[in-house]
């Protein structure tokens, strides 16, 4: 699974109170930045069995995901506030926080964070439910004439002011999912979309003025700016992404429409991943035209 794990729950952890966070910090994917590191090393178990575990989280990237200071100011979270550095671990890293009370997260109001809380004392934890590592946060998968919406998206959305959406051929389903997420984004948020509209009438596809036209007048949050890619980018990628800042790469094994349209969204076949990339080494480059270059963070 994915967590973060407040340091008192922790401690108590390895004291024997709670067994099952004991499970989890062994064998769940942590979601820490330098503020919280330092708190866990304040950390006492008398036994010394904290040291032994500490060692053999951080020896390997594999066990954990750091989040750096600044990535949380990006999106107005204070660096200096330890209830902060676990609201932009867990913003960052998808996972529930762990903690000792709910309450003193409370005025923080991490749920507009997308953030969930698991009181420590009703945590159990579950092997089953183990997702796939640091890597993926998600699989969502769509059935033909299921009814999912792009809410399930929600959680990773949040608060997030920086958008880029690459699909080769959108229509107006995929111009009605492109409306419905900017629901969640900060009102501030920038949002560029990016497709190929060369023969888009014969393809039964908006044309760029259309797909702007569409947008601007069904968004709610945001600014949106719409690009013809150009010849190099529409050779490279088949698949359709959806960056979100640096922290997620949403891969979209069928195109953007794959919910259907607003309102009843009738869902296509096709599968989400969600790609935590925060931690990635790896770009991809789209370009339209010479002055407009994106390279984002990616799966790799």
């Amino acid at each position: 699974m994915r967590a973060v794990i407040e340091k008192e729950v922790l401690q108590e952890s390895f004291s024997g109170a709670l067994s099952d966070i004991f499970i989890a910090a062994h064998s769940a994917v942590l979601g820490v930045t330098p503020a919280i590191i330092q708190e866990y090393l304040t950390i006492s178990d008398g036994a010394g069995m904290f040291q032994v575990w500490f060692d053999k989280v951080f020896s390997t990237q594999n066990n954990y995901y750091l989040i750096a200071p600044e990535s949380l100011t990006k999106y107005q979270l204070d660096s200096t506030c330890i209830h902060s550095n676990y609201i932009g671990a867990a913003f960052h890293h998808s996972g529930p926080i762990l903690a000792k009370s709910e309450v003193s997260f409370s005025k923080f109001t991490p749920a507009s964070w997308g953030v969930s809380i698991i009181d420590a004392k009703n945590y159990k934890h579950v092997p089953a439910n183990n997702q796939a590592g640091a890597k993926i946060a998600e699989i969502v998968s769509l059935v033909p004439g299921g009814n999912k919406n792009p809410s399930v998206l929600q959680k990773y959305i949040l608060k997030e002011n920086k958008i880029f959406i690459f699909d080769k051929s959108i229509n107006l389903g995929g111009a009605d999912f492109i409306c419905e997420i900017t629901k969640y984004c900060s009102p501030k948020c920038k949002i560029i979309v990016m497709s190929n509209f060369s023969n888009n009438s014969k393809r039964g596809l908006l044309s760029q003025k259309e797909l702007e036209k569409h947008l601007n007048a069904g968004k709610f949050n945001g600014t949106i700016e719409v690009l013809q890619a150009d010849r190099s980018t529409t050779d490279k990628f088949h698949d359709r992404f959806l960056f979100l800042g640096d922290r997620f790469q949403l891969s979209f094994s069928s195109g953007i429409d794959c919910f259907g349209r607003a309102p009843k969204w009738t869902n296509s076949d096709g599968d989400i991943t969600v790609h935590c990339v925060h931690n990635s080494k790896d770009f991809m480059e789209f370009k339209a035209g010479a002055q407009k270059y994106f390279k984002l963070k990616s799966k790799g």
